[in-house]
């Protein structure tokens, strides 16, 4: 229900203390993380990396940007480009902080 989902966004000490191992996880199961200490797998491709996250209920757009549009040398043909990812609010609101009555 909304009320439990609600409920488990405001627990905080819950938030706090099972966040890290949580992610942590999440990131073994995608297949680890070099930053982190683990080596990639020979058998590392980016498209079977977005199929895992996809299947985990992560978008690709966590991770990297991947869109399809125009040529602009070309109009006939469409290209593939890559980008970082989105942040999820507009960089305006994420440089005011939480105190912003905006944010708020």
């Amino acid at each position: 229900s909304v009320r439990a989902f609600y409920d488990s966004c405001m627990d905080l000490e819950s938030l706090d203390s099972n966040s890290k191992s949580e992610l942590m996880d999440m990131i073994e199961n995608l297949g680890g993380w070099p930053v982190l200490g683990n080596d990639l797998k020979e058998t590392f491709t980016w498209h079977n990396l977005m199929g895992k996250a996809n299947r985990m209920g992560l978008t690709a757009d966590v991770l990297l940007s991947i869109t399809i549009d125009k040529d602009p040398d070309d109009s006939t043909k469409r290209i593939v480009k890559f980008d970082q990812a989105e942040l999820g609010l507009e960089r305006e609101y994420l440089v005011k902080g939480f105190d912003d009555k905006d944010v708020q």
